[in-house]
C-alpha cells in the first residue's frame, strides 16, 4: 500500500457542515475576545 492512498473516507451530511462552520465561527470569536481581555496570557495545547 502506497502512502497516497486514503485509508478512510468521510462524507458529512449539509447539517454537520453548517453546525461545524457555526462552532468554528463561535470559537474564533471566543478565542479573540480571550486575547482582547487578557493580552498576557497564552492558550498552550
Amino acid at each position: 500500500m502506497s502512502n497516497n492512498e486514503a485509508l478512510i473516507s468521510l462524507t458529512f451530511s449539509p447539517k454537520f457542515q453548517r453546525q461545524l462552520r457555526i462552532l468554528a465561527k463561535k470559537y474564533r470569536n471566543i478565542y479573540t475576545d480571550v486575547q482582547q481581555n487578557n493580552p498576557s496570557s497564552t492558550i498552550n495545547e
